[in-house]
């Protein structure tokens, strides 16, 4: 029981370490350019989103920067629709 309690500890130590070493860096587009939301190493972020353009369905393409500390990457383009809210 005890083995398995160290090797378990070990096991999240290590998956915590090697999160840490990937950072994701977000952006939006609008109609000005590209605007950052920031960067992070959580795959998750809370931003608040203009509405999209009427003429593009109200769609806002989000772009997310993966990059490791070796030097690998990837970029992931995703569509979200933000429409206007109603109260």
């Amino acid at each position: 029981m005890f083995v398995v309690a160290v090797v378990v500890a070990f096991v999240v130590v290590v998956v915590v370490v090697v999160l840490n070493l990937i950072l994701f860096r977000y952006s939006y587009a609008t109609s000005a350019g590209m605007v950052s939301a920031g960067g992070s190493h959580s795959p998750y972020i809370s931003a608040m989103l203009p509405q999209g353009n009427k003429s593009e369905d109200y769609n806002i393409t989000i772009t997310v920067d993966i990059f490791d500390q070796k030097g690998a990457s990837q970029v992931d383009i995703l569509t979200v629709k933000v429409s206007y809210l109603l109260e």
